[in-house]
This record gives C-alpha cells, structure tokens and sequence, in this order.
C-alpha cells in the first residue's frame, strides 16, 4: 500500500523535477542583461509556459517508460503532474530570487 505524499514533500525530496527547475533558474540568469534583468523574465508568461511544459514533458516520459502508460492509476498521475508543474515554478522563482539576493547583498 502505497503511503499518501503532500504537496510539501515534493519540495523536500529529491526529484528531477527540483533540479530541473534550479537549471531554469541558472539559465534564466545567466541570459540577463542589463537590458533585459531578471525582473522582465519574471513578469512574462513564457517562463511559466516553458517549464510547466518541461514538467509534463518529464512527468509523461516517467509514466509512460517506467508505468508502462497504464491507466490504472489515472488519477495519480495527473495529481502528480500537477504537483509538478507547482514545484518547477516555485522552484524556479526560489533560483532566481535567491541569485537575486546573493548579487545585491555579497
């Protein structure tokens, strides 16, 4: 019987989907210029588009390698593909802010 997970252990475990989302953040500084900072990539959709995608995209490739895409757990799989896509983006706003924070401060 497998144990009921909440949302927070997403952020506590280790999961592709955490450093997945600390390389969209790296990357995401690392392509900022003094032109275009951070905060413009903040504020656009593609960001979220690109790594909700990113999440589906793994969460599909997981189910459908190691599940074998069977639909006995249907429901499962699309809570953990949420959960996902809630994780990524926390994940990535994190990177960034804490990039942000080490830049002004050190």
């Amino acid at each position: 019987m497998e144990q009921k997970k909440s949302l927070f252990s997403a952020f506590f475990s280790f999961n592709l989907t955490v450093i997945c989302g600390i390389l969209i953040g790296l990357f995401v500084n690392a392509i900022s210029t003094e032109a275009k900072p951070v905060s413009t990539f903040l504020f656009d959709p593609t960001l979220y588009i690109v790594s909700s995608i990113l999440a589906v995209g793994f969460r599909l490739f997981w189910w459908l390698t190691l599940e074998k895409g069977t639909m006995f757990e249907a429901k499962q799989v699309f809570v953990r593909t949420i959960q996902d896509i809630i994780v990524i983006n926390v994940v990535v706003l994190s990177t960034l802010s804490a990039i942000f924070l080490w830049e002004t401060y050190f």
